[in-house]
């Protein structure tokens, strides 16, 4: 019996999961920022938009606003994205026996 394994791993999660909560940032360069803080921050997530800019997770948002001066900064939120991920973690369960959860947006089957 061959075995096949899919690798899920989703792009730009956190700035993907907001632009979908909220269709005003769709097809927007936003940057999710960490949690209470808006300034003074690292981002830990953007969008694809931002990403075709230049900016990377991982900047502050200052260095974000270099590239983009455009970009929408969006406070992170934590209990969503979980909420997203288990929505679809019982969605990829009726498509395999094995789910084997790497991290909240990484996933085998």
């Amino acid at each position: 019996m061959t075995k096949i394994i899919f690798h899920i791993d989703f792009n730009s999660y956190f700035a993907t999961v907001e632009q979908q909560a909220n269709p005003r940032l769709r097809g927007k360069p936003i940057g999710v920022t960490g949690g209470d803080r808006m300034e003074r921050t690292v981002l830990g997530a953007v969008s694809v938009e931002a990403k075709a800019k230049g900016v990377r997770g991982g900047m502050t948002l200052a260095e974000a606003r270099e590239f983009c001066p455009d970009i929408i900064p969006v406070r992170g939120d934590s209990d969503k994205y979980l909420e997203c991920t288990k929505r679809f973690l019982n969605i990829l369960k009726n498509f395999s026996p094995t789910v084997e959860v790497f991290s909240i947006d990484e996933v085998f089957l």
